[in-house]
């Protein structure tokens, strides 16, 4: 009778172990992929995004007119009469028009 329950109490045992083994296994391969999915996030958290170049400093300055070149404009431009719309808008032509 002793050995029976010996040998039903080892059983249980061996099952027990076998269970907690397959648990354990179970346990570590979900830690693997975990780790996995983790290592790809933190690369992808760490990258940045490209910096752009502002748009400033694609604009091109603004030509400055000489002030002589202005009163010489403004002398050829008052020797033609100006047009104007039935509005009475002045129209300037560009030169190339003229």
């Amino acid at each position: 009778m002793q050995q029976e329950k010996r040998n039903a109490r080892e059983a249980a045992k061996k099952a027990k172990e076998k269970e907690r083994a397959k648990k354990a296994a179970q346990r570590a391969a979900q830690k693997s992929a975990r780790d996995a999915e983790k290592a790809l996030q933190l690369s992808q958290r760490c990258k940045r995004k490209a910096s752009q170049p502002s748009a400033q400093s694609r604009k091109r300055p603004k030509r400055v007119v000489d002030a002589t070149d202005v009163g010489e404009a403004l002398e050829g431009a008052s020797a033609a009469p100006s047009k104007s719309t039935r509005s009475g808008r002045d129209v300037k032509l560009p030169d190339r028009f003229k």
